[in-house]
């Protein structure tokens, strides 16, 4: 699973804290993996300060600006699920309160294949 975000994105402020809590919960003990992938911003002394101060345990990395036009969005929070043979199945741009609901029945779904 990927999270693409920045620190400034008022939206992305909203949804990690769902994907990590799903992150710790749900999957913990499985092979789904979250990758929460800094995009639109400069500067990781930034990110990696506002990720320490939120204590997240998806795993960090830093994207540059040419990332999303390879994924195909523009607009940030942008989480997308990938299958085991590297496909995009699931897709959700902006936040949604029932993010969580969602990333629980994605993974469900794809772990059943």
């Amino acid at each position: 699973m990927l999270d693409f975000w920045a620190t400034w994105c008022i939206y992305c402020k909203k949804a990690m804290p769902l994907l990590d809590e799903f992150t710790q919960e749900k999957i913990a003990d499985s092979s789904i993996r979250v990758f929460a992938i800094d995009v639109f911003e400069k500067g990781k002394n930034k990110v990696r300060q506002f990720y320490r101060d939120k204590n997240y345990k998806m795993t960090l990395l830093y994207g540059n600006d040419d990332l999303p036009s390879a994924y195909g969005f523009r607009g940030i929070p942008y989480i997308c699920v990938i299958d085991k043979n590297g496909r995009i199945r699931y897709i959700e741009s902006g936040y949604s309160p029932d993010l969580k609901e969602k990333l629980i029945w994605w993974t469900e779904d794809l772990l059943k294949q």
